[in-house]
């Protein structure tokens, strides 16, 4: 009686561990609906994301890197240069 229901079953394909990286973009797109506003208006967040970056202090954009250093050590988007992750990671955080 006082015990909870257990939960249902998954759907199948359900990913347990999360979505794998690779997807993780692209399903956050669709979940969010932002590939509806990305294909209305295309270009719109690379100007919002060049003028926000061009905005930014040379100084605070470097606390912003050695920031996502420090705290993603080793991680593969982080570690090495070119260090993609970490100019995407830095504009969305400006």
């Amino acid at each position: 009686e006082g015990r909870p229901a257990a939960p249902p079953p998954p759907p199948e394909g359900l990913a347990w561990r999360g979505v794998p990286p690779v997807y993780r973009a692209r399903v956050w797109l669709r979940c969010s609906g932002a590939h509806r506003y990305m294909s209305r208006m295309p270009g719109y967040f690379d100007a919002l994301a060049g003028k926000a970056t061009s905005a930014v202090p040379p100084q605070v954009a470097g606390e912003i890197e050695r920031d996502l250093l420090r705290t993603f050590p080793g991680h593969p988007m982080f570690a090495e240069p070119p260090r993609a992750g970490a100019e995407g990671a830095a504009r969305a955080g400006l």
